[in-house]
């Protein structure tokens, strides 16, 4: 699939060379989608370079096209990769600076927030974990918001902001985590 995937955005750039107008910026903002999903799909594969580059190639396209969701969904997958790494501090400051980015929307907003409560959870720091999932929680109150960038029809939710939740817990205080992880599953039966 990836070379597939490359093939794909070597030709939409190519279209995008030569476009003009609202046209260019049209491709330039698939573009940027395409690549965050190579992005996306380097991170499965295990390549983690080419997810970085791709992350970055995204990045670029999304503030050459003016496309602010799309800025703010790439700075949140730099705060993943850098989760990945340990890296509270870096983490944190990709994730605040997703949430920073203006003119994105609610959706984009809370997924940026749950992100930085992990890096906060990693960081040690329980009280700015906390506030950055209410801040999460409370843009979901915004049912009209479109979904992220590239995430068709998946929204960041309550359930998978409660997941995030766990995660956050899991690191700061494991026996907390495991109330909040209990209540999203059945009950044994008897």
């Amino acid at each position: 699939m990836l070379d597939t995937l490359h093939q794909e955005l070597r030709l939409i750039a190519e279209h995008r060379a030569s476009a003009r107008g609202d046209l260019r910026v049209e491709l330039l903002r698939v573009e940027s989608r395409w690549a965050g999903l190579a992005a996306w799909l380097g991170e499965d594969t295990g390549q983690r370079r080419a997810r970085d580059a791709w992350t970055n190639r995204a990045l670029a396209l999304a503030r050459e096209a003016s496309y602010p969701d799309m800025v703010a969904v790439a700075r949140r997958r730099q705060s993943e990769s850098a989760a990945q790494d340990h890296d509270a501090q870096r983490a944190v400051a990709f994730a605040e600076g997703g949430m920073r980015v203006r003119g994105t929307s609610a959706q984009t907003r809370a997924g940026c927030a749950r992100q930085a409560a992990l890096g906060y959870a990693l960081a040690g720091d329980a009280a700015a974990c906390e506030r950055s999932l209410d801040t999460a929680y409370s843009l979901l109150e915004d049912g009209d918001s479109p979904a992220p960038p590239w995430a068709g029809e998946f929204r960041v939710t309550r359930a998978g902001t409660a997941a995030a939740e766990a995660r956050c817990w899991l690191i700061l205080a494991p026996a907390k985590a495991i109330s909040l992880y209990a209540r999203g599953w059945p009950a044994s039966p008897s």
